[in-house]
């Protein structure tokens, strides 16, 4: 069966629509096959992808093409003649397009736009016609041409102001504006404008009366090509015939393929559409009034007057034996037997019927108005008597009525069907999105596709997309019969079939559209769709959400692959950093553990003699000095080490607060200037008297500046060196300068790198592993900061190393909050899912505390530097029993400055049970140094015992046992010290000894020390024991897991009743010399009640009996701890309080007064006098 193609750039405007109707029509009649493949325009980029279509085309696979030429406009003549010899030795031929090699069809254009402008000249009367012109194409040339021509035999000056420059396209809204302000801007009267297409005109219409002009009161309008008539008024244009270019080239090909001769060229016929837009009737309104005046012309032009109703009907009877039409002579005859009383309603029906069939098969119902008139003009003059004239008219009549009936009903029911399809066009969109399964997806369209009426439909995917002309392999196939079953491993097929043939090679003639399936740059493969609704657009849009539908399918089956990928990257990744996290916790105990010792040790021997101890011989102390020294040398590349592993696995963290460089650039000069001077070297410092604050970690940039200052004394030998400081815009910039050996300009941009060495400082002998200018880097970028050296790069010439940091300007929203005088903080970490705890809170503030509260949520880590800044006395961690938590806060209170010290009280209250837990959390690195020691010791009051103290030291590791119990020593001669080496052990000598202090090392196998701590709390002799944990400098993660699962089993306990609990917690804080004296304790819990009773008469008798001491050991305390007495105190309290309402109330000094807690204003004006210089009415108006 004969197979052709019919290709086209788009189905989905009016014209093409009409085109591909008549080609389909032809080839239906003639029993044959035809694709419709819609690709695009030809080297249009955008296009590219769907022109693929184009290169399918193979003579195996069809017989014939049919091209509409159109899709040659963006090609030049060398690109359009080889894209027709493509298709040799195939027959083609090219509709509406100038082809010398190959037959083509196009309309006259030029006669059309002749009729077009004599209408104008002629019936209206225009001598000032505007003509938009198209693109540089040969059927807008040739109308353009007809204008030319026109204007020249009626004797019309040519003004070439009134023709508007070539377009770059036909369809360009943007080009017809441009179109219009050209006119307007020549300033030249116009009574007409004729467009070269239909498309110029829509656009030209609406901007027209935009600008007051009315149409055609004021400018006649026509356009080209009778496109459809969408504007108001309708729109006079010239039919290019567009259904009949499709069939008439057809027909062409098929004479090819049955061996007749065609012409290379064949020139269809236009017509001139007469309507409002020229100021005309239509012209089925005007033949709708045949009237006087046909009938007049009628009866001039006949031989004879008719008289008689037989003579009538034999002329009639003539009429319809000479018509050719079919629908004409049968209504006639119809006519007649009415006429002739042989069939009474014929005519009506015989007309019903054609309507209905008409309608059936999508004919235009509009023509048949104007066939009614065409019956009229003919019957009318041959009817004589008044009667059956009269009859006739009103059987016409009737007619027309019937006709009108049934457009509304054709409009109705295509009104519903568009809404119809729109509505499921719709539902499959939604399903198509909804769908990331390829195989779904089919189901989906072999589902919704049919309900379109679409009786066929094949979905076929390229086998290797960066190849696709070679095979594709089916996904989907259905008929009227139902779904094909296609196995997953069902064979490819050539693309060049689009179909496989033994599917189709059983069907009966079909009209199949072809839709490329892409999606931007990637080809997918194909979709073919039976012919159903009669409407290209539908088979465009459905060719897009297949195409989106496959590319979602195609993600998500990559991102699931993707997310596998990624989990078995994270879990590699979470394996590696387990290891390096163990290689950090190895190195830091196996490692550092030694090396503390010896820095410990040698320190301690390089004390002071005292009593007991003889001085050291010279060389010994040399010795030991060199020792210590070393010691500390690889302690420094140790550290480098750790912290750029920390870096690598995300564990290197800052802690950030308010910083003034001074501070710190101070205390490293006075680290590093005695190891300059000690080398003979000068150092010079230069920095302004005052630099805004940086938001940091002082440790770690003291850290940076050590590093390069050391760098610096290193590589110098002589001369100076020298520290820059200068402030800039909204950054501070820090330079370290020498005069030493110097950095090449090939390593200058590299030294930074890890490991990196220079082959100059190699090959002088300098030592180093190139670890420590990485971890500076690192450590400035994580201040948001920069770091760079420069160096002239001779030997000898010197370098300097700079890093600039943001000053505290970028972060406005960090400044700590202000400490409020005579008080001490309490920081309270609470979980988002536990409520506040109103007995903790209310305890604390009667104690005198000020509590931060912070909720611990995934922005904990960011929020709670400011609040570590402020160096509570105590941190409590009010958690979940089973709360991980505790973990990070460990951390993070560990590695803040100045923050080791506090201890941590982790808290627990079941309030529906009355019970609650509580464990305090002081520790220590281990090995403990007399440093440490000395301040945990003050801490709990024990550094001035008078009567001899026993400590209890408990560890698993003899090394590090001697050495703690080495240090206690040392730090407290004649101390008792007990030791263990497992929780048992401990646990005996605690309830024999009662020991005033225990050191007790967590991590120890079978009986660690968390089953220690339970046991103590369960023990009521020996849980008064203060106890300091000893961990690791870094804990594994594992370690802290176990950590936090220690504390939650305490806290599970729930041992105490709340009073009892609350009653444990003040005696902990009372036990915590960290958090004050006894009379800082009394004055900070008596301020706390005045800023509560302020207002209220009270005096010092009520405030010592608060306290629960005598009026004169609360002065003392008050005097000793803030140089004033209680009761001043109070009165400054309330002025402080009287000055705000006094400037921030409207109510009188004696309401103030009486508000603030003074008995009378007498007495609040001298006070308020002494002590702010001024009257309370002259603070109120504003003089001071």
């Amino acid at each position: 069966m004969t197979r052709i193609a019919f290709l086209t750039n788009e189905l989905v405007t009016s014209n093409p629509q009409k085109m591909w109707k008549g080609v389909m029509d032809t080839v239906r009649s003639r029993g044959a096959n035809l694709l419709t493949l819609v690709g695009g325009y030809l080297h249009h980029p955008p296009d590219r992808q769907a022109n693929i279509l184009y290169d399918l085309v193979h003579r195996s696979d069809v017989d014939g093409v049919v091209i509409r030429g159109h899709l040659c406009v963006e090609a030049d003549a060398q690109q359009e003649m080889a894209f027709y010899q493509h298709f040799e030795p195939l027959p083609c031929v090219v509709i509406g397009r100038q082809a010398d090699t190959v037959p083509h069809l196009l309309m006259d254009g030029y006669t059309g736009m002749r009729d077009a402008i004599i209408h104008l000249i002629e019936t209206h009367g225009c001598r000032r016609i505007a003509f938009f012109r198209g693109p540089e194409l040969f059927d807008a040339n040739e109308r353009y041409r007809a204008y030319v021509d026109v204007l020249r035999e009626y004797e019309i000056p040519f003004d070439p102001r009134l023709v508007t420059p070539l377009l770059s396209a036909w369809d360009s809204d943007e080009d017809a504006l441009t179109s219009i302000h050209y006119l307007f801007d020549q300033q030249v009267p116009f009574d007409a404008i004729v467009t070269a297409s239909d498309m110029l005109a829509h656009q030209t219409i609406p901007h027209l009366k935009q600008r007051g002009i009315r149409i055609p009161e004021d400018v006649a309008v026509i356009g080209f090509n009778n496109m459809g008539n969408v504007t108001t008024p309708r729109l006079t244009s010239v039919d290019g015939g567009f259904y009949d270019q499709g069939k008439r080239a057809t027909e062409m090909l098929f004479s090819v393929l049955d061996g007749q001769p065609v012409p290379d060229r064949v020139l269809l016929p236009t017509r001139l559409h007469v309507r409002q837009s020229c100021g005309c009737l239509d012209l089925e309104v005007v033949r709708a009034a045949a009237g006087a005046r046909v009938l007049a012309a009628s009866a001039a032009s006949a031989p004879a007057v008719v008289t008689s109703s037989f003579q009538s009907l034999s002329r009639l009877k003539i009429l319809a034996k000479s018509t050719r039409e079919s629908w004409h002579e049968t209504l006639l005859n119809n006519f007649i037997d009415e006429i002739d009383h042989q069939a009474s309603g014929a005519f009506l029906q015989q007309l019903d019927s054609m309507l209905r069939a008409a309608t059936a098969s999508g004919e235009d119902l509009d023509i048949w108005h104007n066939r009614l008139s065409m019956l009229r003009e003919q019957i009318l003059p041959c009817i004589a008597d008044t009667w059956d004239t009269t009859w006739a008219e009103d059987l016409f009549q009737q007619a027309r009525v019937l006709v009108s009936q049934a457009m509304l009903w054709e409009q109705s029911k295509k009104r519903k069907e568009a809404q119809e399809r729109t509505n499921l066009l719709y539902e499959i969109s939604q399903s198509l999105v909804t769908t990331f399964d390829t195989t779904e997806l089919m189901n989906v369209l072999a589902r919704e596709l049919p309900r379109l009426g679409i009786p066929r439909a094949y979905i076929a995917l390229y086998e290797n997309p960066e190849k696709a002309s070679d095979s594709l392999r089916l996904r989907l196939a259905y008929d009227t019969d139902g779904r094909y079953s296609l196995p997953d491993g069902v064979a490819p097929y050539p693309t060049s079939q689009f179909v496989p043939c033994d599917i189709l090679s059983g069907q009966s003639a079909y009209s199949l559209v072809v839709e490329p399936l892409y999606f931007r740059e990637e080809q997918m493969g194909l979709a073919i769709f039976e012919t159903g609704p009669r409407e290209g657009s539908i088979y465009d849009m459905l060719r897009g959400q297949i195409s989106s539908a496959l590319k979602g399918s195609h993600l998500f089956s990559q991102n699931i692959q993707l997310v596998s990928e990624a989990k078995a990257a994270q879990k590699s990744a979470e394996e590696a950093n387990r290891l390096k996290s163990r290689f950090l916790a190895s190195v830091s105990h196996e490692l550092r553990t030694p090396l503390n010792m010896l820095i410990g040790l040698s320190e301690m021997l390089l004390e002071e003699p005292s009593n007991d101890r003889p001085p050291l011989p010279t060389l010994y102390r040399q010795d030991l000095e060199r020792i210590n020294t070393s010691a500390h040398h690889l302690d420094d590349l140790l550290r480098d080490v750790l912290d750029l592993t920390r870096s690598q696995v995300g564990r290197l963290k800052l802690v950030r607060k308010p910083i003034d460089l001074r501070d710190v650039l101070v205390a490293v000069g006075a680290l590093v200037e005695p190891i300059i001077i000690q080398k003979e070297l000068r150092w010079q410092v230069d920095m302004p008297d005052t630099i805004i604050p940086v938001w940091g970690d002082a440790a770690r940039l003291k850290q940076v500046l050590l590093n390069l200052i050391h760098n610096a004394v290193k590589f110098t030998a002589t001369g100076q060196i020298t520290m820059l400081v200068e402030a800039g815009k909204g950054e501070v910039t820090i330079s370290i300068s020498d005069t030493g050996l110097g950095i090449p300009l090939e390593d200058q941009e590299l030294i930074f790198d890890e490991f990196h060495t220079t082959e100059r400082s190699a090959a002088r002998g300098y030592g180093g592993i190139g670890l420590g200018l990485a971890v500076c880097r690192r450590l400035v970028e994580m201040h948001s900061g920069r770091i760079g050296a420069r160096s002239p790069g001779g030997e000898g010439s010197g370098s300097t190393f700079y890093f600039t940091l943001p000053t505290m300007s970028h972060y406005p929203d960090k400044l700590p909050p202000q400490e409020l005088p005579h008080k001490q903080t309490v920081l309270l970490l609470r979980e988002a899912n536990r409520q506040p705890d109103q007995h903790l809170e209310n305890h604390l503030l009667r104690e005198g505390f000020e509590i931060d509260t912070l909720i611990l949520n995934d922005q904990f880590e960011a929020t709670v530097s400011p609040l570590l800044a402020r160096h509570p006395a105590l941190i409590i961690l009010d958690v979940e029993v089973e709360s991980q938590r505790s973990q990070l806060v460990m951390r993070l209170v560990k590695q803040y400055p100045g923050m080791q010290d506090v201890p941590i009280l982790f808290y627990s209250l079941f309030q529906e049970q009355n019970a609650g837990s509580i464990f305090m959390l002081d520790y220590l690195s281990k090995p403990v140094n007399t440093g440490s020691l000395a301040r945990a010791l003050a801490r709990y009051g024990l550094e001035d015992q008078q009567q001899p103290m026993t400590i209890l030291v408990v560890d698993d590791d003899r090394t590090t046992l001697d050495m703690n119990i080495h240090t206690v020593q040392v730090q407290l001669p004649g101390c008792r010290v007990l030791e263990a080496r497992e929780g048992r052990t401990a646990l005996h000598l605690m309830r024999q000894y009662k020991p005033d202090l225990v050191l007790l090392d967590l991590m120890m196998p079978e009986y660690d020390g968390f089953d220690v701590l339970v046991a103590m709390q369960k023990d009521e002799t020996i849980r008064h024991i203060p106890t300091i944990v000893l961990t690791a400098m870094t804990l594994t993660e594992e370690d802290m897991s176990r950590l936090s699962q220690g504390v939650a089993s305490i806290l599970s306990k729930g041992l105490f009743s709340v009073d009892e609990t609350l009653a444990h917690i003040e005696n902990a804080l009372a036990r915590n010399r960290h958090l004050g004296s006894e009379a800082q304790r009394t004055v900070r819990k008596v301020i706390a009640y005045i800023h509560q009773h302020y207002a209220e008469p009270i005096a010092r008798r009520e405030m010592a009996a608060y306290a629960g001491v005598s009026e004169r050991h609360l002065d003392r305390c008050f005097q000793q701890d803030t140089g004033i007495t209680p009761v001043s105190y109070l009165n400054r309290y309330r002025v402080q309080q009287a000055k705000k309402m006094l400037t921030q109330t409207s109510k009188s000094l004696t309401e103030i007064a009486l508000a603030v807690g003074f008995s009378s204003s007498t007495h609040f004006g001298r006070v308020f006098r002494r002590e702010v210089g001024q009257s309370p009415s002259a603070y109120q108006n504003g003089k001071h």
